[in-house]
């Protein structure tokens, strides 16, 4: 006969079980709002709206959600009172670093084509309101990650909560392209501002590898 944990104090196993418990659920709807404007995104790039930065913001979404994906399926582990559970969250954190590297450099080298040799005119106003939307919905998932008891919160989740602000600041920067371009006629404003989107995306993902190197586990 074997057995998974040998429990040594109940309560506090009870206890710890009840947090991951509670920590599962809210990353659960973290995961299916991001994984919604990466759907929602996704969809109006390819389909409608051809923007460099509208692309860079979606791939730092898909980034996001594998982040969250990895968080959620450790904490949902540990609820079921198994152990040994980090690298995969470690896997799903290098996954999110490798989209971060492939759409910074797809997005530069896309927005240096477009400004020097392939201008591409843009529907400017409803490039503005899919940034606004997926950074209300960004907003939302930093209010869901946010409801973790301070007691509770670890250094993993202060990282998804920077990740989240930092693709809202991302979707600022669509809006900002859009208004450029519908307000003032500056259909350069989309490639310019992408290329300085794929290079902060880069500089993302090397301090991402850098905190990676220093603990593989994301905590102090």
């Amino acid at each position: 006969m074997h057995y998974r944990n040998k429990v040594l104090h109940p309560k506090r196993e009870s206890d710890a079980k009840q947090t991951h418990q509670s920590e599962v659920t809210i990353l659960g709807k973290a995961v299916l709002v991001t994984l919604a404007i990466v759907l929602l995104q996704s969809i109006i790039v390819w389909k409608f709206i051809a923007s460099t930065t509208l692309k860079g913001d979606t791939f730092h979404a898909a980034s996001d959600l594998f982040v969250n994906v990895g968080a959620f399926a450790v904490a949902f582990i540990a609820s079921r009172g198994y152990k040994h559970h980090e690298n995969l969250r470690r896997w799903f954190s290098y996954i999110g670093i490798a989209l971060l590297v492939v759409g910074g450099v797809w997005v530069a080298i896309e927005a240096y084509v477009r400004l020097w040799f392939a201008p591409v005119r843009l529907m400017n106003e409803w490039l503005m309101v899919t940034g606004i939307v997926g950074g209300m919905g960004n907003f939302w998932v930093h209010r869901i990650i946010d409801r973790m008891p301070k007691e509770d919160r670890t250094h993993t989740h202060e990282i998804l909560d920077a990740h989240v602000l930092s693709d809202m600041a991302l979707s600022m920067v669509v809006v900002l392209a859009g208004a450029l371009g519908y307000f003032f006629g500056w259909y350069r404003a989309d490639p310019i501002l992408s290329i300085l989107v794929g290079a902060w995306m880069l500089s993302l993902a090397k301090t991402l590898v850098s905190m990676r190197g220093q603990d593989c586990d994301h905590h102090h």
